[in-house]
């Protein structure tokens, strides 16, 4: 847990406790696909309804580390001018999934006492506690309530995007329902995968289809080993949201 906590503090994403309430500056993940995932849920969407930002998007995140919320509670603030409580309480209404847990809450204000600050480094007297937050993948299977909600999720969706995914089978099956996937667009990186490792992968997910061997269903996975994270939102920008 302890090296949970340094590598948040070594991110770019990290403030240190006197400078939280300065104003917001993302100029160092800029050209991240943090800035541009969240620039794309905001199309059409102000500040006057920056509520519904997050009404048709879920995060199934396979990292014990709190990257995403940390960001997401700034990026509102930039993005839209928002006070630190009400991008607080958007961020708190989001669908976010940790399957192997996570390092803990983060603080909110007007929230009880508790969390953990992004990359804190005086919380070193309970690592052991935090611990507890982590699961094994026996763990994470036997827990029917949480399989429920990544299948529901995996199901409702109208795309689903893979990044910095490697595809371990044990992964792949934890986001795999037993009913099969209806219509829907799966786009993903694979950065330095080779093309037959490609092909082996698009298999499997095809096989998520309830039709795998029909020609549609083929040309609904696109893979592809050339683009980072933060490519694959500017090459695919028209086709992640028609």
């Amino acid at each position: 847990m302890k090296c949970i906590l340094e590598a948040e503090r070594k991110s770019p994403l990290y403030m240190e406790r006197s400078r939280l309430n300065e104003p917001v500056n993302l100029d160092k993940v800029q050209k991240t696909w943090y800035v541009k995932s969240l620039k794309m849920l905001g199309q059409e969407i102000t500040k006057e309804n920056a509520r519904e930002i997050f009404d048709n998007v879920a995060f199934i995140v396979f990292n014990y580390d709190r990257c995403i919320e940390q960001f997401l509670r700034y990026g509102l603030r930039f993005l839209y001018g928002l006070p630190e409580k009400e991008a607080e309480d958007i961020c708190d209404d989001l669908q976010l999934i940790h399957p192997y847990g996570y390092v803990a809450d983060l603080p909110m204000q007007g929230k009880s006492p508790g969390g953990v600050p992004f990359g804190d480094h005086d919380y070193g007297s309970d690592h052991v506690g935090l611990a507890e937050n982590i699961r094994t993948y026996t763990e994470q299977i036997l827990d029917a309530d949480l399989s429920s909600r990544i299948h529901a999720e995996m199901l409702s969706a109208g795309n689903i995007v893979f990044l910095g995914f490697a595809f371990h089978p044990q992964n792949m099956h934890l986001l795999t329902p037993e009913e099969k996937l209806g219509p829907k667009t799966i786009f993903g990186t694979a950065y330095g995968m080779s093309d037959d490792d490609i092909q082996t992968i698009t298999g499997q997910l095809f096989g998520m289809f309830r039709d795998p061997s029909n020609m549609m269903a083929m040309k609904r996975v696109k893979l592809n080993n050339k683009l980072t994270c933060a490519d694959l939102f500017d090459y695919y920008a028209r086709s992640l949201t028609a």
